[in-house]
Parts: structure tokens; C-alpha cells; sequence
């Protein structure tokens, strides 16, 4: 069963990654839009949105030291799983 919710989860990320693809070129076609800016801008900054938002939602939402942890968390926790994974894919990349 867990094989089959690691597909399946799968399968709705490489989904709603092509629409996202999507809807950006889109977007950059309606607005007459070089595919520079389009790759550059519009794609980095709804690649980062997710991590900019939860922060802001733990720090508006949740009051107190518990908002403060889960933005904290979120700010220090993405850059570091990033370049952990990053140094690991590197290493395993240099053997």
C-alpha cells in the first residue's frame, strides 16, 4: 500500500509540475513576454512562493513562540535540506 501512495504521489507531482510549466509559458505568451523573462522571473518566483508564504502564514497566524518556531524553521530549514542534499548528490557524483 505504501508502494502504491509513493506512485500515486509521484505521478500528481510530475502532473502538477507540467502545469505549472505550463501555465507559466501561457502566461508569459498572454503578456507578450520574453522566454528570458519568463524562465528568469516568473518561473524562480513561483518556484520559491512556497517558501516565502509558509513563514509568513506561521508568523501572521500563529501567535506566540510556536508561529515563531514554524517560521524560523521553514526560513533556516529549506537552504539546509537544499545544500544537504546538494553536498550529498556531489560527493556520490565525485565517487
Amino acid at each position: 500500500m505504501e508502494v502504491l501512495t509513493f506512485l500515486l504521489s509521484m505521478l500528481l507531482i510530475l502532473l502538477c509540475a507540467e502545469l505549472f510549466t505550463n501555465s507559466v509559458e501561457h502566461l508569459g505568451q498572454k503578456h507578450s513576454l520574453s522566454t528570458g523573462v519568463v524562465g528568469s522571473l516568473i518561473s524562480a518566483i513561483g518556484t520559491a512562493l512556497p517558501e516565502t508564504v509558509i513563514p509568513l502564514i506561521a508568523l501572521l497566524f500563529f501567535k506566540g513562540k510556536e508561529g515563531q518556531e514554524i517560521g524560523m524553521g521553514a526560513i533556516f530549514g529549506a537552504p539546509l535540506m537544499l545544500s544537504t542534499l546538494g553536498f550529498s548528490m556531489v560527493g556520490l557524483a565525485s565517487l
